[in-house]
């Protein structure tokens, strides 16, 4: 056996909704400066 992390689906999950959240309020901040949307597609 490797000592390598192993994924399972609950912490993919748990890692997209985290990553997810994070683009949500990088999207807000970048409307407050620049008055555009931030496209973000995926």
């Amino acid at each position: 056996m490797s000592n390598l992390l192993q994924v399972t689906p609950s912490t993919v999950d748990q890692e997209i909704v985290a990553l997810l959240r994070q683009a949500k309020l990088l999207a807000v901040r970048y409307r407050q400066l620049t008055g555009k949307p931030l496209g973000i597609t995926g």
